[in-house]
Order: structure tokens, then sequence, then C-alpha cells
């Protein structure tokens, strides 16, 4: 009865509505009816089309991320089973080999004053890579004093053709006795490989220092000759400067089986003193006897005569052929010296291929060397690299205290 009721209520309510007319023709109605209907079917049409393509893509792009997570810990897993192997095959090398210095890493001094490599840093594989292509980079050929009770004993040896001459520089406790044990066994202080005169010069001499009176006394015994050629008679007292000048000694008396004077030769007959006196500035290059031998700093005799240091480093960039001399700076590198003699600074700035490697260690110590000859202090290097074996180039060096190290058992 209800629904009959709001029925009848609701076709009076729709009796009351006022009239609506559209004035339209019934083929221009059916005309916008047709339209619309088809574009809403249009619109339909391409939400479908829309979805149905959605559903692959996405499907597609989470295959190619779980492609990209799985190739990515494959690479990841090679990586880190590569990188340990050019780890230990670094170690395997510094143990059966010389040391060398890897690009990362540093070289650390051990107790007999030689450098090794220490595993810090060793973990770039890209370093490691470099490494076993580069040249190895042997012991460093300069040596300095730790402490304040140490000193420097010069040995100088004379080449095979008396030519030059090669420094040893041998650390002891500055005390005389253990100087005297040394100055007294010289011989065999030399190593064999220099392929220089023999016998030394100064071997088989007495040695008896007075350092309170600044003087060394010499006695030769008296069958003592000189090792044959002018050339080994001639740069005795320069073997002799080179040796007691840095001890404070001035001077050697000389006697023969405890008389004083000595036969020298071509040199003098009944010589009793020696005045040591400093020789002149020389700029350092590299000396090897042969192939198998190591190589060693020499210093050369200047040519220039202007004798500056900027003219010694350039001349160290020339060969001393056939010697068995080579230059210790590259013939292309180009140099630029300053100087600072207030503060007794060097600075010298290269242009060339420098690299982490024996040769540009070669040239690093050569300048260090030769700078310590013409009195500096320190030196400041720019050849675009930081470091080279033990030496930051990106600090000032200090001035090392003599080249060729030969270790003795103290």
């Amino acid at each position: 009865m209800k629904k009959k009721i709001d029925e009848n209520k609701l076709e009076d309510l729709l009796r009351d509505m006022p009239a609506i007319k559209d004035e339209q023709e019934r083929d221009e109605l059916y005309q916008k009816i047709t339209c619309r209907m088809e574009a809403e079917g249009r619109q339909i049409e391409n939400k479908k089309s829309k979805a149905v393509w959605l559903i692959p893509s996405f499907a597609t792009l989470a295959v190619l991320i779980l492609a990209v997570v799985i190739v990515q810990s494959i690479l990841q897993e090679g990586y880190y089973s590569s990188e340990g192997d050019t780890v230990d095959y670094s170690m395997t090398n510094t143990e059966e080999s010389r040391p060398v210095k890897e690009n990362v890493g540093k070289m650390e001094r051990n107790e007999d004053g030689d450098y090794s490599i220490s595993e810090e840093g060793a973990e770039d594989t890209g370093a490691s890579a470099q490494l076993n292509n580069a040249e190895e980079i042997t012991t460093p050929k300069l040596i300095y004093l730790d402490e304040n009770d140490e000193t420097l004993l010069t040995i100088s040896v004379p080449d095979l053709n008396a030519q030059y001459l090669i420094p040893f520089s041998i650390k002891v406790k500055n005390d005389e006795k253990k100087i005297e044990e040394v100055l007294n066994n010289i011989q065999s202080y030399i190593p064999e490989e220099v392929g220089g005169a023999s016998p030394h010069p100064l071997a088989n001499l007495s040695f008896d220092l007075k350092q309170e009176t600044r003087e060394v006394i010499i006695d030769f015994p008296e069958d003592y000759t000189l090792p044959p050629g002018s050339s080994v008679q001639s740069k005795l007292e320069t073997i002799l400067s080179d040796l007691f000048l840095p001890l404070d000694i001035d001077q050697a008396l000389l006697q023969t089986e405890g008389v004083p004077g000595v036969d020298l030769g071509q040199i003098g007959t009944d010589i009793e003193r020696f005045e040591f006196q400093a020789g002149d500035e020389q700029g350092y290059k590299i000396y090897q006897y042969n192939e198998q031998s190591p190589e060693r700093l020499v210093p050369v005799p200047l040519t220039d005569q202007e004798g500056n240091i900027g003219s010694a480093l350039k001349e160290m960039q020339k060969d001393e052929q056939p010697s068995g001399i080579s230059a210790s700076i590259p013939e292309a590198a180009s140099l630029v010296v300053e100087q600072n003699l207030t503060k007794g600074i060097l600075k010298v700035s290269l242009e060339g291929q420098f690299n982490e490697d024996q040769k540009t260690l070669n040239t690093v110590e050569a300048i260090l060397m030769t700078a310590k000859d013409f009195h500096f202090q320190k030196v400041e290097l720019d050849m675009g690299i930081d470091q080279v074996g033990p030496y930051q180039l990106s600090e000032p060096l200090d001035i090392p205290d003599g080249a060729n190290p030969t270790p003795i058992e103290q």
C-alpha cells in the first residue's frame, strides 16, 4: 500500500514540473548523441590498450633489474677474487726479490737501513696492475743519519780507468775506536761489483785519529806503492779529503813504519803532511760497472765555466760514454731553477715523463746530492708526481748525508 502511495506522489510531482520544450530536429539530436557515444567508445578503447601495454612493460623492467643485480654480484665476487690474487703476488715478489715501491702503500725502512713495502694500500687492484708493468724500484742510494752520536765515513773508490771517484758511505758510531776499526779495514767494505782500481789506495794503511788536534796519523808499510796510473796517484789527496773533512780532521801526518815521511812516487818523496781541502762543486750522475752490477751515484766535475747549480743540472742530462756513466736527468726534460740563498732552499721544476719508477728515483736522488755539493739545506721538486720511492715530493726534501750506503755490523 505504501509503495502505491509513493508512486502516486511521484506522478503528482512530475505533473507539477515545468514543461521543457526541445526545438532541435530529430536528425540533429540523433547525430549529436551518436558522435558522443563514439567519442566515449574511443576513450574506453585507449584506456584498455594502455593497460594492455603497461603489463608487459612492467614485467620487462623487473627482469632487467633482476639481471643487473645478478651481474653486479658476479662481477663483485670476481673483483675481490682478483684483488686477493694481486696482493698475494705483490707480497711474494717482496719476499723473493729486491724491495719495490707500489703506487699505493709506503716504503718503510728496516733496521738495516733498507726499504721495503708495507701492506697498507695494497688493496687497489689498478695500482697493483701498474706495479706489475712498471720498472722495479731498488733500494734508495742516499743515506741519512738518524742519531746525533752517528757519523759518516765516505770511502771514494776510483773507477777502473781512475777517471771518477765513486763514493761509498758507511754509518758508524761517532767513536774513535769504531772509526779506526773501519779505516784500518777499508778494503773489506768496498763492494766487489764496483769494478774499481784494486787494491784501494788506502788499503793496508794504519790510521790513528787525533780528533782533539783535528789530525790523523797515517802509517804506511815499507813496501807501499800506489796502484799504477798517474790518475790514481793524483786522486789520493781527494780520497783523503773526502774521508776526513766530514770528521772535522784538517790534516794528515804521514809516516813510514813510524818514521815521519813517505815516498809517494809521482806525488813526491819524503812527504810528511797532507792538508785537506774541499773540492769544487760537482753534479751527480749514474755509474754502473756492467749490466749485472747495481747502479751508483757518482760526482762528475763540471765542464761549464759558470760552475753554478743551474749549469750543473744541465750537465747532468748528458752521458759520459764510454765510461759507464749515464745522465741522471732525462735529456728531453726542461728545467727551471730557483734559488733562495738566504734560506738555503733550491727549487727545481722539471717537465717531462716522470713516473714512480727507478729512473725518476735516480733523478731525485742525483739532484739532492748535487744540491748538497752546492751547500743547500732543502730542495723543492716539482715533477708532476707526488711521490717516488720514500720521497714525498709535495714537501721540501732534506739534504742527505751521503750516497751509496754500505751497511756494516756495529
